[in-house]
C-alpha cells in the first residue's frame, strides 16, 4: 500500500483566531512534501456527499491516482 502524504484539514470556527499559526504550520507541511485538502467544519456536518467528491478529485488532480 502506498501512502498519500494527505492531510486532511477540517477548519472551524477555532481557526477563526489563529490565521497566522495556520499559515506557519500549512507552509511547514508543504515543506515536508505533504499535500493539505482543506474542508470546513459546516460543509462536513451538511454537505458530505459533495466533500467527499471533492476529497476524491483533490486526490485524483493532486497525486495523479485514477479512478
Amino acid at each position: 500500500m502506498k501512502a498519500l502524504g494527505l492531510i486532511i484539514e477540517i477548519d472551524g470556527e477555532s481557526h477563526n483566531t489563529k490565521e497566522e499559526y495556520d499559515e506557519k504550520r500549512e507552509v511547514f507541511l508543504i515543506s515536508l512534501g505533504l499535500k493539505l485538502f482543506k474542508t470546513s467544519n459546516h460543509k462536513i456536518l451538511h454537505d458530505t456527499d459533495n466533500v467527499m467528491k471533492d476529497l476524491e478529485q483533490f486526490i485524483i488532480d493532486s497525486f495523479g491516482v485514477k479512478k
